[in-house]
């Protein structure tokens, strides 16, 4: 059902009032809406899946502090603008330092433990491809 102007203010006054019910149409409704233009500004959409949810938890708690209903919409975008930003700010927050990385990149994963039917297999192409490695003339094996 799509809600008109008068509809989505008489809806968020119901939610104003406490009404779980008004707040269970309100996210049927306008989940979608806000996932959409989540998943517009972010491109990921486990992002775009946290800012709707987070938007709706925030409309949620702070609904009540809207002055007048009819800049909903302008509200609602800055809180779905303003958690896209905390997501992009988190992700460029997250950095790794070269040598823990190299470390972590330069380490083999013991798999025996877990898969010896899989370590097997790699224990024996690795065993074929040094075969075939020495095979090799010495100038073609510095390529590989």
């Amino acid at each position: 059902m799509e809600f008109n102007q008068k509809q989505t203010e008489a809806l968020l006054k119901r939610i104003v009032a406490k009404d779980e019910n008004a707040f269970h149409e309100f996210y049927e409704e306008w989940y979608p809406k806000v996932y959409y233009i989540a998943i517009a500004i972010t491109h990921h959409e486990a992002d775009a899946k946290d800012v709707a949810q987070e938007t709706m938890i925030e409309i949620h708690r702070s609904l009540a502090q809207l002055r007048d209903l009819k800049y909903f919409k302008l509200w609602l975008n800055r809180i779905i603008l303003s958690k896209c930003n905390r997501i992009f700010r988190k992700k460029k927050a997250v950095t790794m330092d070269v040598d823990v990385r190299d470390f972590l990149l330069s380490q083999e994963e013991e798999r025996q433990d877990f898969l010896p039917l899989e370590h097997a297999h790699r224990q024996n192409d690795l065993e074929v491809l040094q075969k075939l490695l020495m095979r090799i003339q010495p100038i073609y094996a510095e390529v590989l």
